[in-house]
């Protein structure tokens, strides 16, 4: 669905402008497009994210409809939760997305800093972090219960400090020095929680879809096959299967990963350029990096897209 595409890019594009303030910075180009494809990565990975339960409703469902003695309920009889009603916790899915939109202030900043010598100055971060994502590493840390979403929350924190830094008079050089020193540590292990995070969501998702698969061609060979039914009764079931076979594909093809491999990439090349952003090679480079970033993220928004429908 092109227009679909076109409308989450212009979308991208309107994001990145609101947060970095790119009509202003004096090192235009190399922000601006990384701004757009981190922006592009956001829209991915929300419509992903925020597309979960509703997945897992429709796997809850139609194994329900095809099944002869299962009730219908939030609570399965096991005690555990079924997919009808926020399989996957809200307050996660939303701190996920905040994250990739931290991130890109990061590395926006980052490369704008160490581009100009007189980049656009803030009197505190807060101001272009807005409160949600000035609070983001103690919001986790509240819905935070295992051993390593603590220490996500710890990471975001500093980011979040990190990043108030580069918003700070005066404080240019210590604000690079900084970002590259604690913030790129900081901003790895985030990613790292985000890319083991996704391999176990995939997994779920992915023996949901084969479920969904299964259930209408099971009922179809059982009670369609060989007997005298209306085309129409047929017709429905089919069209079912070859929906659910086509969303299995797809999921199977795209991953949402190949983002965050893509944003990990781009931001060790940013931190790269801040190391020495006068090197004759390195914006070359980073203009590569970033270019090679939009030709990745780009096609997954049509891609993710397409196996929400």
């Amino acid at each position: 669905m092109p227009g679909t595409s076109l409308s989450n890019i212009a979308m991208s594009v309107t994001l990145f402008c609101v947060i970095s303030g790119c009509a202003n910075i004096d090192f235009k180009e190399p922000v601006s497009d990384f701004g757009v494809a981190m922006s592009t990565s956001a829209v991915i990975l929300n419509n992903y994210y925020t597309g979960l339960n509703s997945a897992e409703r429709k796997v809850y469902i139609t194994r329900i409809k095809y099944s002869d003695d299962e009730d219908v309920g939030v609570i399965a009889a096991d005690g555990s939760r079924t997919g009808l009603v926020n399989y996957y916790p809200p307050e996660w899915i939303k701190a996920k997305t905040d994250t990739i939109t931290l991130l890109s202030v990061f590395g926006s900043r980052l490369t704008a800093l160490a581009g100009s010598k007189d980049p656009e100055q803030f009197s505190s971060g807060v101001l272009v972090l807005g409160a949600n994502l000035s609070t983001l590493g103690e919001q986790i840390k509240i819905i935070a219960k295992t051993e390593s979403q603590i220490k996500f929350s710890d990471d975001i924190s500093k980011i979040v400090a990190v990043v108030g830094e580069m918003y700070q008079d005066n404080k240019r050089d210590m604000a690079i020095t900084d970002a590259v020193n604690k913030g790129h540590v900081a901003v790895s292990e985030a990613l790292d929680f985000l890319e083991r995070d996704l391999p176990k969501i995939n997994s779920l998702q992915e023996t949901g879809r084969w479920q969904s698969l299964a259930a209408p061609t099971v009922y179809y060979n059982n009670n369609l096959v060989g007997k005298k039914v209306p085309l129409a009764q047929k017709e429905k079931v089919l069209s079912e299967i070859e929906s659910n076979a086509e969303s299995l594909e797809l999921a199977s093809s795209q991953s949402p990963a190949r983002a965050i491999t893509a944003i990990r990439d781009a931001l060790n090349s940013i931190v790269a350029y801040a190391k020495d952003p006068g090197g004759p090679d390195e914006l070359v480079k980073l203009n590569s990096a970033i270019e090679r970033f939009n030709n990745t993220v780009g096609p997954l928004v049509l891609s993710i897209n397409n196996v929400r429908r």
